[in-house]
């Protein structure tokens, strides 16, 4: 039995890792939900007293932010599945242990891809919200015409 456990006890590092890094993001995903949908209500509060041009920009503003959310909620939707399929990964792995059960093998391995894949759906979906946010920042920074044409030439080297 103690032979059989160590082969185990190592498969089930790779999901415990990928549990610390995948709680990590999770992290900053509810912290990035947290800001934006204050930034969304503050706009609404803007908006219910603004006319003309600043009227349009928030509404601008407001749409993109509405979008940001969204995705944000489906990146920690993905997060957090993902993490529910590594502890059923682990849980596979034991219990295929103790029951010499083939088919816990194969479980545990689809479950464990499936995370991965979940992780990267995520990933992409923050990618997509950093893009998205750089819009809301200028759809913000137009408002201040004459501050955004003495940085529109700022631009970072690759």
């Amino acid at each position: 039995m103690t032979s059989e456990l160590v082969p185990t006890l190592q498969a089930a590092l790779a999901p415990v890792t990928v549990i610390s890094g995948a709680a990590l993001l999770l992290s900053a995903m509810t912290q990035r939900y947290g800001r934006t949908s204050d930034r969304f209500r503050s706009c609404l509060r803007e908006y219910d007293h603004s006319h003309g041009d600043v009227k349009e920009n928030l509404t601008e503003e407001v749409k993109l932010l509405y979008l940001r959310l969204h995705m944000i909620r489906v990146q920690i939707a993905c997060v957090t599945s993902s993490l529910v399929l590594i502890a059923f990964t682990i849980f596979f792995l034991f219990y295929e242990l103790s029951t010499d059960r083939q088919w816990f093998e194969f479980a545990a391995k689809a479950s464990f891809i499936l995370s991965l894949v979940l992780l990267t759906i995520a990933m992409i979906f923050f990618l997509s919200d950093i893009l998205n946010s750089m819009q809301a920042l200028r759809v913000n920074l137009s408002q201040r015409p004459e501050l955004e044409k003495k940085i529109r030439h700022l631009r970072p080297n690759p």
